[in-house]
């Protein structure tokens, strides 16, 4: 999910120029998102910022081809974050991935 703070990284600027970028806020992901750094030196402009997680999750983009490299700039749109950890949870219950732990 990468950087979430002006300054901030995790991926190289020339990946993030390489991939095809969704994003769940395109202002947040070029202010304080992990493609903050390609933005600023020039290797992506904001019109590669127009694909949304609402696009992958309705079905209207899907990958060219499974060697493609996507990364998803989630810059903290709390209600996605939250359907995304959901999401993630139950696939991993429903192929028996993980540890039951007590939080208390």
């Amino acid at each position: 999910m990468g950087a979430d703070t002006a300054g901030k990284q995790e991926l190289a600027p020339e990946l993030i120029a390489a991939a095809t970028l969704v994003v769940d806020d395109a202002e947040q992901a070029i202010t304080i998102g992990e493609c903050q750094h390609a933005y600023r030196l020039g290797l992506i402009t904001r019109d590669r910022l127009g694909l949304t997680l609402g696009a992958v999750v309705s079905g209207a983009f899907a990958r060219a081809s499974a060697e493609e490299i996507t990364v998803f700039d989630g810059t903290g749109v709390a209600l996605q974050d939250l359907a995304v950890a959901e999401l993630a949870y139950r696939r991993a219950r429903e192929r028996g991935l993980g540890v039951d732990c007590d939080m208390r």
